[in-house]
């Protein structure tokens, strides 16, 4: 009768060779999502936004806000690739947002409390 070999290994050794592989796993996971997110995916539109794209986004995100507290990115992407036929990275489309958005608080800002005037001289004619 053949010899069996003891093929059990112990926990701490189980645990060592899962954590040696596991960072190439949560890699191979990763890279959908990191192609998705950062626009590296060939299907995403590459062209700067439209008029239309950009209204669409504007009134889309305030019609949203009205009944949510958070923007819900993964529909807009979606209802955009609806809408237009383009398929655009959600990241783009954020950083339109976030980019306008500040735009429009800097303005704000600049409106309410105007930069000091500097070098400004008087000249008066005296008669």
């Amino acid at each position: 009768m053949p010899k069996q070999r003891n093929l059990s290994i112990k926990k701490s050794e189980y645990f060592i060779l899962r954590e040696a592989k596991l960072p190439f796993v949560d890699l191979s996971r990763k890279i959908p999502q990191v192609y998705q997110r950062y626009g590296l995916d060939p299907e995403f539109c590459k062209t700067p936004f439209t008029d239309k794209e950009k209204m669409y986004i504007i009134s889309w995100i305030e019609n949203y806000l009205i009944s949510n507290e958070k923007i819900s990115w993964n529909s807009l992407q979606s209802d955009m690739n609806v809408v237009f036929d383009k398929l655009r990275s959600k990241n783009d489309i954020k950083n339109f947002w976030n980019s306008r958005k500040r735009r429009l608080i800097s303005q704000a800002e600049n409106v309410l409390d105007p930069p000091p005037i500097k070098n400004i001289f008087i000249m008066e004619t005296f008669d």
